[in-house]
């Protein structure tokens, strides 16, 4: 039994087979997770309880894959109803009434305003998350420092840069344990007080709506300088290798990574993609992209290279039925990175454990997923330069009277060994924009060419 929120609870989670986690358990037969929920407030209506069953593993045919969904189904389901607080009966989630919204006033204790914030803050669920982290040490920091009752009106620059002061002694003082025993020290860098100065800019600015003070007292905080290193490519060989393990062994992450690398798209913005943003026939799917100053709706092509995965995830999410049931819609990558009805999208950290686990810990590549957008690029732009730089050598022997490109490269074209490198410095800070004729020949602007 685990006790919930308002007088729930419900029993354990359990999978019909049985034998489903043993090398006994057969995929000929169906398979479905299990557990009765009970809410107080529909006793009458559920005396014993509400059953609720979850599917969603029965198209996978190989053992391993589908016992691999069923963890997840279930760590899924675990998050979504001890963390999250859903109630299935109610088809909501509940609310904690210790954290039911508060009186907000100038008057309003430091801490308690900024936990308020950070509850009620309307932002992307990832930045969500990270103020509530943010808001946690600094909560730890003004209890230390005394001042996490002074009014919120009276809360200077002075008193939150102390309080990332003492979160840079707390944090690095911290002994982080893993579950496998091991453990480390933690770490403040640089990068940490930028992170955390940026989603305290957010939660203050929120604030400030509230007309709690004078002046935002994050403002004037400068941000710490920050080495940038080049981000670490992953190499063809390694590429290869990691897709070829993934295709044979995670066809379903296999099929993420190829359209992520392919797509334009961020992590968390794949993710959230439904059955109705996506148009096959048109070959765009739509992305809400949040780094903007406000979100916007964004068509992107859907790449030839991978068309035919998108096929295949389109014609699987349409078997579930309706685009929308409710509040229901079809994730093109939901639970498991297949189509799903849920709530709500998967975290991103989802996808950057499974690459931790799959790509750096199983096959030794340090480069981190996103290094896959860096590699596309770079490529693409490279093979973009090379094409119009070649079209420019043929209209040069064209006007040269010459039946190939052989003496221009060799003889007249003194700058062909620096092109590239000039090219590619012309076009630094710069917007790169390619414009492609019907053949799909790319061109680039002359005074790049000359």
């Amino acid at each position: 039994m685990k006790i919930l929120l308002n007088g729930c609870w419900r029993t354990e989670i359990q999978v019909k087979p049985q034998n489903w986690n043993t090398q006994k358990a057969s995929v000929r037969k169906q398979w479905h997770i299990w557990y009765r929920f009970h809410d107080p407030a529909f006793s009458e209506r559920f005396p014993k309880g509400k059953l609720v069953i979850l599917k969603g593993m029965n198209h996978l045919q190989v053992l391993q894959l589908r016992q691999d969904l069923t963890r997840e189904l279930i760590t899924e389901e675990l998050r979504r109803v001890d963390q999250n607080n859903y109630n299935p009966i109610a088809g909501t989630f509940m609310i904690n009434p210790e954290s039911q919204d508060l009186e907000i006033s100038p008057y309003t204790g430091l801490v308690e305003a900024m936990e308020w914030g950070a509850a009620n803050i309307d932002v992307s669920p990832s930045t969500k998350d990270d103020i509530k982290s943010v808001v946690k040490y600094c909560k730890a920091a003004a209890v230390s420092l005394k001042i996490d009752t002074l009014e919120i009106s009276k809360v200077t620059r002075l008193q939150i840069r102390l309080i990332l002061d003492r979160v840079a002694k707390i944090k690095a003082g911290t002994v982080i344990r893993f579950k496998n025993g091991t453990s480390k020290k933690g770490i403040w860098s640089n990068n940490n007080f930028n992170h955390y100065k940026k989603n305290l800019s957010i939660l203050f600015a929120f604030l400030d709506e509230y007309r709690l003070f004078d002046s935002i007292p994050t403002e004037g905080i400068k941000k710490k300088k920050v080495a940038r290193t080049p981000r670490k490519l992953i190499s063809d060989d390694d590429y290869k290798r990691m897709m070829e393990s993934l295709h044979g062994t995670h066809y379903n992450f296999w099929r993420y990574v190829s359209i992520f690398e392919k797509s334009g798209a961020r992590l968390a913005e794949l993710l959230s993609v439904c059955l109705h943003h996506v148009d096959i026939k048109k070959k765009i799917f739509k992305v809400l992209v949040n780094k903007r100053n406000a979100p916007t709706w964004v068509e992107k092509e859907i790449d030839r290279e991978v068309l035919h995965l998108w096929r295949e995830l389109v014609d699987y999410a349409v078997t579930l039925g309706e685009p929308f049931v409710g509040n229901e819609p079809v994730f093109i990558f939901g639970t498991g990175l297949s189509p799903q009805r849920q709530l709500k999208p998967i975290r991103e950290e989802q996808v950057t454990r499974r690459w931790n686990t799959h790509v750096k810990k199983k096959l030794g590549i340090t480069a981190d997923i996103y290094s896959l957008k860096h590699r596309r690029t770079t490529k693409d732009v490279d093979k973009f330069i090379d094409q119009a730089i070649s079209q420019a050598q043929q209209k040069a022997a064209q006007k040269n009277s010459h039946t190939s490109t052989a003496m221009v490269k060799s003889v007249y074209d003194v700058k062909s060994g620096r092109r590239r490198q000039e090219i590619k410095r012309k076009l630094e800070g710069k917007k790169l924009v390619f414009r492609f004729r019907k053949d799909e020949t790319p061109t680039l602007s002359e005074d790049l060419l000359e």
